[in-house]
């Protein structure tokens, strides 16, 4: 009887689509008697939009969360699908209503069946985000397929998110681009931002600077801080227009406005270095400050270059260094890189170029070409003092004997790795054994990969790379790690197999 009901409701609903299309939503000229008076006369997509009027505060009425709850929960027992999907809509993000995912979802999972769209693909958002729900982007992605199926544009530019970034797919920007055109051309705000991504860097299409900006104009009239914040960065870069501090710093403010993290550590920086502006080191250190506030980790690193530097405060080179290490456990590779230059130069620290090596090699694994550069420095300058330091030592000199022994001690050449702590202790093979022994500690003591980088205070990429055996670890690092997951480290001699 229940799923009788239930697909006469469904008849019901495609039969009055085309005449729910036609009511005048968002309307401004359109009075709120209209609304009232369908409403009143049993049309229930016209009890839905004065719902969504006392939600939003529209056509004159206050915002009253009651009343638009009371319409819906009215609506949802006469198994509107919109109405059970807006329901879901506001448990998931806690909106009116306490956060529920458990709700929403099933919210969801009753609009499904009556074959709404959004509400598949709501239910492959989570999915895809693992909300109450065991994460599986194959599933969302099918939820998304079905929901695209149906005609919803906001399922086709997530189907192009997962292209894009390879979550449960083969990465491919060609696929990303399809999707995001076709949820573009159908009006998806949300696309805009994306597909003028995809056309400024030539992914997936030949790259047009002009489209991309024209479509985070587009994406920024639905109020999109991070378009406006991409159009900045266009100016102030110079990519596909005339590059333009001033109009750049425009922008970056109205980002800032309406609330995207990432506009203050650019204002900041453009007051740091006078680009458009005058030279203001105190304002940006207060855009640096407000970047800290906002969560935007690259804040920290800044702040710290100020007080390296003294601009703006005075010099302190242990503010400096601190704010570099808390800026490095959030994952910044440009802290690392710098902490790694503050241990190879001794500025604020003892000099340790072991130290140093260890954190340019931890950058250089999240991708800093800088940090690599520098390790391919130190290997360069340490092979030509050993060879040199060899050399030297064959023809006899005493004076060049105490050099290589300083070397092999760790005393003389400051580029060797010159605390034996600090040493690769294990071939390749063994590194192996070790990282995957650790790895099998890690996972036993019930942390993930980004939860021991917390605990241990060593970057994610290097935790994976240690657990692969891809580089043999000094022992500081084995016991660090150790430490932190709760185990002690024991060195034993054992005698040799004579057999």
């Amino acid at each position: 009887m229940v799923e009788a009901a239930i697909n006469k409701k469904v008849v019901s609903q495609s039969q009055t689509k085309a005449r729910a299309a036609q009511l005048p939503k968002n309307d401004s000229n359109v009075s709120l008697s209209f609304f009232e008076k369908r409403a009143n006369q049993g049309d229930e997509d016209a009890q839905y939009q004065l719902a969504l009027c006392y939600l939003e505060g529209q056509l004159g009425l206050p915002k009253h969360y009651e009343s638009a709850l009371l319409l819906l929960h009215e609506l949802e027992r006469e198994n509107h699908a919109e109405a059970i999907t807006k329901l879901g809509t506001l448990y998931g993000r806690g909106e009116v209503v306490d956060l529920n995912h458990a709700l929403a979802f099933k919210y969801f999972k009753r609009a499904a069946k009556l074959n709404h769209p959004r509400a598949y693909n709501n239910i492959g958002v989570m999915y895809v985000e693992g909300f109450d729900v065991d994460q599986s982007y194959t599933q969302g992605r099918e939820y998304y397929e079905k929901a695209a199926d149906l005609g919803d544009a906001r399922a086709l530019t997530n189907l192009g998110f997962l292209y894009q970034q390879g979550l449960g797919v083969e990465p491919s920007f060609a696929r990303a681009f399809k999707y995001f055109k076709q949820a573009a051309d159908l009006g998806d705000d949300a696309a805009f931002i994306k597909l003028g991504y995809l056309y400024e860097h030539g992914l997936g299409v030949e790259p047009d600077s002009e489209h991309a900006l024209s479509l985070y104009k587009k994406a920024a009239d639905f109020g999109y801080a991070r378009a406006v914040l991409l159009q900045a960065h266009m100016y102030k870069d110079g990519r596909g227009v005339v590059q333009d501090y001033e109009h750049a710093r425009e922008l970056f403010e109205e980002a800032d406005n309406l609330g995207d993290i990432a506009a203050p550590i650019n204002l900041g920086f453009l007051y740091q270095e006078g680009l458009g502006v005058e030279r203001n080191y105190i304002r940006a250190l207060s855009f640096y400050d407000q970047a800290v506030a906002a969560g935007d980790i690259r804040g920290h690193t800044n702040l710290a270059i100020m007080y390296a530097n003294g601009y703006g405060v005075e010099k302190n080179l242990l503010t400096a260094r601190t704010l570099y290490e808390k800026a490095a456990a959030l994952g910044d590779y440009r802290a690392t890189t710098n902490l790694g230059f503050m241990f190879k130069q001794g500025r604020g620290v003892v000099q340790d170029y072991a130290r140093a090596r260890e954190l340019f090699e931890e950058a250089a694994d999240l991708g800093d070409g800088l940090a690599q550069a520098e390790l391919e420095k130190l290997d360069k300058k340490q092979k030509d003092s050993v060879s040199y330091n060899k050399e030297q030592s064959e023809q006899g000199r005493p004076e060049t004997q105490r050099v290589n022994e300083g070397v092999t001690k760790g005393r003389s050449d400051p580029m060797s790795e010159k605390d034996t702590r600090n040493e690769p202790l294990f071939a390749a093979a063994e590194a192996k054994s070790v990282g995957e022994m650790f790895e099998r500690a890690r996972v036993g003591v019930g942390l993930s990969k980004v939860a021991a980088s917390k605990v241990t205070g060593i970057a994610r990429p290097s935790i994976l790379s240690f657990e692969k055996g891809e580089h043999s670890p000094s022992l500081d690092r084995i016991k660090t790690v150790a430490d932190a997951y709760g185990f002690d480290v024991r060195i034993e001699l054992t005698p040799k197999d004579k057999s």
